[in-house]
């Protein structure tokens, strides 16, 4: 069971969660929806991948403003795209949540983490707070 072809995700590689990446709008994301070793796919990873995917625009503005706000509250610096890379969005397996996980220059060894739960930005702070 270490790929599969979901018939909503595509084909997705299991290392640790069912992975793959994709370009959305132009940027290159790891998705990952998360699982134990011998978790399917699930209706809930389909419904919120779905969900991401028709909004993703919508959801994007959001995270940018908060970002904003988060960047310059906690490194006391301007905003930028390019502080952030190494982009991952996990799906949960359970809860109607996503969890958005940016790597930066800003903070190497903790990042940015970005909770949306049931559609609505939750939490922002650390990464660990999306995984």
């Amino acid at each position: 069971m270490n790929q599969v072809e979901d018939l909503v995700l595509g084909k997705m590689i299991y290392d640790y969660g069912w992975r793959k990446t994709e370009v959305i709008e132009g940027e290159e994301y790891i998705i990952i929806a998360k699982a134990y070793k011998n978790d399917n796919i699930n209706d809930n990873h389909r419904e919120l991948y779905t969900y991401l995917k028709d909004n993703f625009s919508e959801i994007k503005i959001k995270i940018e403003k908060k970002l904003k706000v988060y960047v310059k509250n906690n490194y006391n610096t301007e905003y930028k795209e390019q502080l952030f890379f190494n982009k991952r969005i996990m799906i949960d397996k359970r809860e109607k949540e996503i969890g958005f996980i940016y790597d930066t220059s800003l903070d190497v060894e903790n990042g940015v983490g970005i909770k949306l739960i049931n559609n609505e930005i939750s939490e922002i702070g650390f990464q660990n707070i999306a995984l």
